[in-house]
């Protein structure tokens, strides 16, 4: 195999390299941007208490939830 050959090879392993890593980067941005709007669409709801005591299993074991006397 002449030195050219391999170069011309080697500089196609390259391109086809550099596209599929491209492919990979963006799908895993893609996948970031879901899971971070995900993840803030889950905390959302944990503020609405109705839905927190049916979806935190552990929010019915705590007791009587914490009441703000200061006005009283």
């Amino acid at each position: 195999m002449s030195l050219k050959d391999r170069k011309t090879r080697d500089d196609r392993y390259m391109d086809l390299f550099i596209v599929f890593s491209k492919r990979v980067e963006h799908i895993l941005a893609v996948l970031l941007v879901c899971f971070l709007v995900a993840l803030f669409i889950s905390q959302a709801l944990l503020l609405v208490p109705g839905l927190r005591q049916r979806i935190v299993k552990v929010e019915r074991l705590e007791g009587h939830p914490y009441m703000n006397t200061a006005g009283s």
